[in-house]
């Protein structure tokens, strides 16, 4: 499982649906690339109101390259929503395997 906290820190609405994609970049451009980088998890959000956090969890669909490797996170990688700020959408985290 992936959990991240999604945050509308503009002044307006995200009306719209868009997806927030969990990867593996494979080609050190770190915005998504259908085909080229290692998806592993893909959550619809069904819009996001000014100043809304919300959390979410995604279960991976995929299989990571090896434990310890970077995950990104990319908000509305389909530029649904329209933005001031489209620099704000891109995260990344080194992905721990849990202590049993």
């Amino acid at each position: 499982l992936f959990r991240s906290t999604l945050s509308n820190i503009g002044e307006g609405d995200a009306g719209e649906a868009f997806d927030v994609v969990f990867y593996e970049n494979e080609n050190d451009d770190p915005l998504y690339q259908p085909g080229v980088d290692n998806l592993l998890a893909t959550h619809t959000q069904n819009g996001l109101a000014a100043g809304e956090s919300v959390r979410i969890t995604v279960t991976v669909d995929g299989s990571m390259n090896f434990v310890g490797n970077l995950i990104y996170v990319y908000v509305d990688n389909g530029d649904i929503v329209l933005e001031s700020d489209e620099d704000n959408n891109l995260l990344y985290a080194r992905c721990e395997t849990p202590t049993p």
